[in-house]
């Protein structure tokens, strides 16, 4: 939680007063979720979730070894159904195509 900024021009300025009340947008990056796993985060607080899906489908196997692109969707899909903001990307300049760069803002735009 911050209450107060340093070095943007807003030293000393309290962002809330004692007794108000303050809404919080929590949100984290865990890695691959269960639906199971997303509800109880939800339940819990969360408001938002990171998980990225790095590049397009079509590069994603000369990328990542470690899971699949379905799961990665899995994941997101898993996060949306239970009511919690979904914040995704990729990485760009791994060597993909401008067709994977086309692929992966296709995806993402979902």
């Amino acid at each position: 939680m911050v209450t107060e900024v340093r070095g943007m021009g807003m030293e000393g300025k309290s962002l809330f007063r004692t007794g108000e009340m303050v809404l919080m947008i929590v949100c984290t990056t865990l890695g691959m979720l269960s639906p199971e796993q997303a509800v109880r985060l939800k339940n819990a607080g969360l408001s938002a979730y990171n998980h990225n899906l790095d590049t397009s489908r079509e590069f994603y196997p000369s990328v990542i070894t470690s899971r699949t692109y379905d799961e990665r969707l899995a994941t997101i899909d898993a996060v949306r159904d239970a009511g919690i903001s979904v914040c995704s990307g990729g990485i760009l300049g791994l060597g993909e195509k401008d067709e994977d760069r086309v692929g992966l803002i296709h995806e993402v735009s979902k």
